[in-house]
């Protein structure tokens, strides 16, 4: 499973993408999806503890630092440190409409967080990486 940081503009040739930039993860096989399943369900819902998608075994890290907390509300994608680093804060709820998103993604996309919540950068997940 690919996790990077994309600028949705092409650099400036699609100056009105919207969202504009986008954190995108993708071509990962059915066992990677299912495991990051079982990682939010047991990490984030059950430990409640903070989920670093960019130190899971399986996800190839690319530009950018991911980490999934639980929170009472949704705020979606909060920047959390160095330069791009983010923590995507959701409600328990969230995170379990999340993991029907990722359980139903098939060879389209769809966004992780809710619709509210496409501020930049957007979550976006990926079969094949077009979106």
């Amino acid at each position: 499973m690919k996790m990077e940081f994309l600028d949705a503009t092409g650099a400036g040739e699609y100056p009105n993408a919207s969202p504009k930039l986008l954190i995108r993860l993708s071509e990962f096989t059915n066992e990677e999806k299912l495991n990051l399943i079982n990682s939010i369900e047991k990490i984030v819902l059950e430990k409640r503890e903070i989920l670093k998608l960019h130190q899971l075994p399986f996800i190839e890290r690319g530009n950018c630092l991911i980490n999934l907390k639980l929170g009472e509300k949704d705020i979606g994608l909060l920047t959390s440190g160095s330069n791009r680093e983010y923590t995507c804060l959701l409600s328990p709820s969230a995170y379990r409409d999340m993991i029907e998103i990722i359980k139903n993604v098939e060879e389209g996309h769809n966004w992780l967080t809710p619709g509210e919540y496409l501020d930049e950068p957007a979550f976006l997940i990926s079969k094949w990486g077009p979106w």
